[in-house]
């Protein structure tokens, strides 16, 4: 496959899930869990709100797949994400403990997603005419270390919680302390990857396949089979998968591009 045809599939991934998750906006009560810690105690009182910024996903997401106003509409996004993340993640887990890994894992998901808008406008060659937005566009460069924070957090949950992520692996699949094990050094090893840049086209193509198995044997199974558990966080997790998946093939991408 081509470099331009692997940089639009992880564009188009990305996009997907920002559509998605706008959606479920829609259809359970208040944000995502993904998208902040600090949930109304009646969601329902900002449910206008709620759908406002379901809607803003929703277009963001549009514009991401149809690759128009790329940069712009990618380089917004990451700054609206990175608001939540820090007056809503990082105020609970202060609060709740920063010392449990377990608490983060939302935090760090809404950091690769950060992330994830980055390395998407860095595929853009739109000329940005507004001076705030250029400036604002400083940060796309550092986009994969948003993500690589994440890949090596969750590769030492791995270690840390290995009864919980063993109990993810499919009943058909044998010895799922090993596969946790051995997924836990790959997710370790994409991230190390990322700060010594160490084959990067290699490395997060093959860590792609990996994410897009488990969007399929785990995430989807599960959301097909408790749609409605946790509020949709099932549903939630398939996105955020496709994200992570898209993330992966931009980082490919962008390594055989330089």
């Amino acid at each position: 496959m081509k470099t331009k045809n692997i940089e639009d599939v992880g564009r188009i991934f990305y996009g997907i899930a920002i559509t998605g998750i706008g959606v479920l906006h829609f259809i359970f009560k208040g944000f995502r869990g993904l998208i902040t810690a600090i949930q109304p105690e009646k969601p329902e009182t900002i449910s206008v709100i709620i759908y406002i910024f379901g809607l803003y996903l929703i277009i963001s997401g549009i514009l991401i797949v149809l690759g128009r106003k790329l940069k712009t509409t990618s380089i917004i996004l990451a700054y609206v994400f990175i608001l939540f993340l820090l007056f809503g993640h990082l105020p609970r887990r202060l609060v709740d403990g920063p010392q449990y890994l377990g608490n983060w894992t939302n935090a760090l998901k809404l950091s690769s997603f950060i992330g994830g808008a980055f390395l998407v406008s860095a595929t853009s060659t739109e000329k940005i005419t507004n001076n705030f937005i250029s400036k604002l566009a400083g940060l796309a460069p550092y986009g994969k270390y948003f993500f690589c924070i994440m890949l090596i957090v969750f590769g030492i949950d791995h270690f840390v919680y290995v009864d919980f992520v063993s109990g993810l692996v499919p009943k058909w699949i044998p010895f799922p302390i090993f596969w946790s094990y051995f997924t836990g050094v790959a997710l370790l090893g994409a991230g190390l990857s990322i700060l010594i840049n160490f084959k990067l086209k290699t490395i997060f193509r093959l860590a792609a396949i990996m994410l897009f198995i488990w969007l399929v044997t785990i995430h989807l199974v599960l959301a097909i089979k408790y749609p409605h558990w946790n509020d949709g966080e099932n549903i939630t997790a398939c996105f955020q998968c496709l994200a992570f998946t898209g993330m992966a093939l931009l980082i490919s991408a962008s390594a055989y591009r330089k």
